[in-house]
């Protein structure tokens, strides 16, 4: 299994209301229905466009299916600190 397969693997839904319970000073996006939680504290956001959804910094991303969005959040972010841990 590869470092990228792992992570995905760790991605858990959690109602939007749940995870702001839970994390009372996260920033969801207005059209947030749920929050897809990742090892390392990274999320993404399901929104009721049927389009998923995360934020890092100024840059924002957003694709039609979950496939795609967890690819760009490993690319962008993740692959990134995994390495630096090794």
């Amino acid at each position: 299994m590869t470092d990228y397969e792992a992570f995905v693997k760790t991605g858990r839904f959690t109602p939007v209301g749940v995870y702001l319970s839970a994390h009372p000073k996260a920033k969801v996006h207005p059209d947030c229905t749920d929050v897809i939680v990742y090892n390392y504290g990274y999320v993404i956001q399901a929104l009721k466009t049927n389009e998923f959804y995360f934020k890092r910094g100024k840059r924002d991303v957003r694709h039609r299916t979950l496939d795609s969005t967890e690819s760009a959040l490993w690319y962008l972010f993740v692959e990134k600190v995994i390495n630096t841990l090794k």
